[in-house]
């Protein structure tokens, strides 16, 4: 069961990291610089913010990234805050087109 939820979370925290990814001007850097900051905030706070069972503290942290995520998809409609003309271009609209 932990198992299927860390696949799940996965999928969340990859939705994360490409948003920052579009919002970043498509920043390599940056993006590697948030996934460490994210990994290690996640291993090195999750004992000292939340006293328990590593069971425990995984399910929260889970939680707390698929509600960040689901937030971040939910505002920015599915497009994970890609520009606008990647959006046209892919869907084959332009404003010639309108």
């Amino acid at each position: 069961m932990v198992f299927a939820i860390g696949f799940v979370s996965l999928f969340f925290a990859r939705a994360l990291f490409v948003w920052f990814y579009n919002r970043t001007g498509y920043s390599v850097l940056l993006v590697a610089i948030f996934h460490a900051s994210f990994d290690a905030a996640i291993s090195q706070l999750s004992s000292d913010v939340v006293p328990g069972s590593n069971t425990a503290r995984f399910l929260i942290f889970t939680a707390v990234i698929v509600v960040f995520a689901a937030a971040v998809i939910i505002a920015t409609k599915g497009q994970l805050g890609r520009a606008k003309e990647a959006v046209e271009t892919q869907a084959g609209v332009s404003d010639l087109d309108m």
